[in-house]
């Protein structure tokens, strides 16, 4: 009988064999991010320097009134963004934002939370010339 129970055992006892190194998610750039008008709900796709730490949306000439109040100002904007799983953006891009009126760039800080390991982004929108 004792010869039994061991061998069942045994047989659920798991192996020997090493686990897996536990895969840290360490990746702390911005993937893709969006500016959309809280006016209009126009959306441009912001383009992201990696190199430079810089994002930043060009609001066509041609969609300028899709973007501005009544007093020509582009103060009512919303930013979505895709951060690799893991990470966390500071401050926060929740509420509305101001990036074109600005004398300075806005700038965020993209953390991976595993690691620690961070990057920083200054944001600006412009309207192009054309």
């Amino acid at each position: 009988m004792n010869i039994l129970l061991t061998a069942a055992l045994a047989a659920l006892m798991p192996g020997c064999a090493k686990p897996d190194a536990e895969f840290l998610h360490d990746d702390c750039t911005v993937k893709a991010i969006y500016m959309v008008s809280v006016l209009s709900g126009a959306q441009i796709p912001g383009d992201i320097d990696d190199e430079a730490g810089t994002i930043r949306f060009t609001i066509p000439k041609a969609d300028r009134k899709k973007w501005q109040d009544d007093e020509g100002f582009v103060t009512r904007v919303k930013l979505r963004a895709t951060i690799p799983y893991d990470a966390v953006i500071t401050p926060s891009l929740l509420g509305q934002k101001d990036l074109i009126n600005i004398e300075e760039p806005v700038e965020i800080t993209v953390t991976a939370t595993q690691t620690g390991r961070t990057k920083t982004y200054n944001m600006k929108a412009a309207f192009s010339r054309h």
